[in-house]
């Protein structure tokens, strides 16, 4: 079976800064995939908050994301008390969704790479939507 390998970004203009915790690693004593998934989660929080949105609110009052699909390229290990640099981008939007484009830095190098799928959708009405306008405009290249 092959890989899937992701390729880094021209840019990531988003970054978040961390400190890895106690539960941020597992049994192996370093941060693995659900730790990983977390961190990264945390960090797609805070880029969207930072642009006046949030997971359940894509700037229309009504559209709100669902992960779709998610890879991790592991290219270092990251322990206990390691600074690390979650560089964010958002793009590839279309119509009904768009991907997120982490690289987890580890001492001025890659640690990790990492691209998710999210899909507009619609709670209340239990249905996939569509990306509102205000946010195309917010991640326009």
């Amino acid at each position: 079976m092959s890989r899937v390998r992701l390729t880094e970004q021209k840019s990531y203009p988003f970054r978040y800064e961390c400190v890895v915790r106690v539960y941020d690693v597992n049994m192996s004593g370093h941060v693995g995939t659900t730790e990983m998934v977390a961190l990264l989660h945390q960090a797609r929080h805070q880029l969207l908050m930072d642009n006046g949105l949030n997971e359940l609110n894509l700037g229309d009052d009504e559209t709100s994301i669902i992960m779709a699909d998610m890879v991790l390229n592991f290219k270092k290990e990251i322990f206990l008390d390691d600074s690390i640099i979650i560089e964010s981008n958002i793009g590839e939007i279309s119509e009904k969704g768009f991907r997120f484009f982490h690289r987890v830095m580890k001492d001025g190098h890659p640690a990790c790479l990492a691209e998710s799928g999210a899909v507009a959708f619609n709670f209340q009405k239990r249905v996939i939507g569509k990306i509102p306008h205000t946010f195309r405009e917010k991640f326009a290249l």
